[in-house]
């Protein structure tokens, strides 16, 4: 492919998809922006099945939904690097998500690369090749592009394959195929609920703050800000802040009510004031609201227990040769200590097969006595 020329015609699509369509892999990356939108805007997609490279341009054509399509559903596997915002660009684009999806992030944490690697990174410990990392915070809505910017965009795939096929025989040697498939999975599953109420509840930090009925309208508030952003496609802080929120809050707790002319901001006119308040109104009882809503005050005993397994665990992620924050995620260990969850997923997946009796059973031991 040549360096300054990106595919922005149907034709030119159409021959490069009819090249690769035997392919029973496909390495796939964006290039994109997310500054003054609710949805990231796709710019670039670049692909790669291990001989062909394609660059191609996302705002210059009405193909994108097509293009998704042809290339990824298929029962073609699908490698990424770090595949929640690429997942969420492909579920923009296509309202589907790949089926079988290899992200060699998540993959090269369990092989001593460390967790979270980058690619760049991963890539030069793989082959010793140092990728250009000077074009990294394009505009990529702009055009022309330039040939460094171009090179950049397809370096993201050029090698994805190959390391891909090296981390997935390393895998299978060390007997570790299986626990990173079910990571993956875990992974796209996290990002699949990532959309819901409850998880939503946890981005907005200032619903931490509140508590009982207060924080039962900071959710309803936030949920309906989050409906108002993705409405006009503006970042949630655009609608209003935190702090105008926490501002809504009290004064509907203390006033029962907000009167027309109280919360006049910014992205803000007669009608949303009108559906802010009638949301309320509507929600305020809805129990979906009013889970959850328990301390996450953690007692001595609790955090002891924490801390102890965390360390011993972390131990034996060291023996296993995986990253111990893949293997031991702080936040789901203290929510299962903090929630006694038989079923969390700590003890339930590959994570639970492969920590010592010991460890397993003193967890267990202690969520059944909690």
């Amino acid at each position: 492919m040549e360096l300054n020329k990106i595919l922005r015609h149907k034709k030119d699509i159409e021959q490069f998809l009819e090249k690769i369509k035997e392919a029973k892999q496909i390495a796939v990356d964006f290039e994109f922006i997310r500054k003054k939108t609710y949805y990231p805007i796709p710019c670039l997609m670049q692909i790669s099945d291990g001989n062909e490279i394609a660059c191609i341009d996302l705002l210059e054509n009405n193909l994108n939904e097509f293009l998704i399509n042809k290339i990824l559903t298929h029962e073609r596997e699908v490698i990424i690097h770090s595949c929640t915002q690429d997942l969420e660009i492909i579920e923009c684009i296509s309202k589907v998500i790949p089926k079988r999806v290899f992200d060699t992030q998540i993959a090269a944490s369990f092989l001593g690369y460390g967790y979270q690697i980058g690619y760049a990174e991963l890539i030069f410990k793989l082959f010793e090749i140092e990728l250009d990392k000077s074009s990294k915070l394009t505009d990529w809505t702009q055009r022309p592009l330039t040939d460094n910017q171009i090179e950049y965009a397809v370096n993201d795939v050029k090698y994805l394959l190959k390391a891909a096929n090296i981390l997935k025989k390393n895998l299978s040697d060390e007997k570790k195929d299986s626990w990173c498939k079910e990571e993956i999975e875990n992974c796209i599953n996290k990002y699949k609920k990532s959309r819901s109420e409850k998880e939503l509840f946890k981005k907005v930090k200032i619903i931490k703050s509140f508590k009982g009925d207060k924080k039962t309208l900071a959710k309803v508030i936030a949920v309906w800000r989050e409906e108002k952003a993705k409405q006009i496609n503006l970042p949630r802080n655009w609608v209003f802040n935190e702090e105008v929120l926490e501002k809504i809050v009290n004064h509907v707790y203390e006033n029962n009510s907000i009167k027309n002319n109280d919360f006049f901001y910014e992205n803000f006119n007669e009608k949303d004031h009108y559906d802010l308040i009638s949301f309320i109104d509507e929600n305020k009882n809805n129990s979906i609201f009013h889970e959850q809503n328990i301390t996450n005050k953690l007692s001595k005993t609790n955090k002891d227990f924490i801390s102890y397994i965390y360390n011993q665990l972390k131990m034996e992620s060291i023996n296993l040769g995986i990253a111990h924050e893949i293997f031991i995620p702080k936040k789901d260990l203290i929510s299962m200590v903090n929630s006694k969850d038989l079923n969390s997923k700590i003890i339930n997946d590959w994570r639970g097969s492969n920590m010592s009796k010991k460890v397993y059973e003193e967890i267990i031991l202690f969520l059944e006595k909690s």
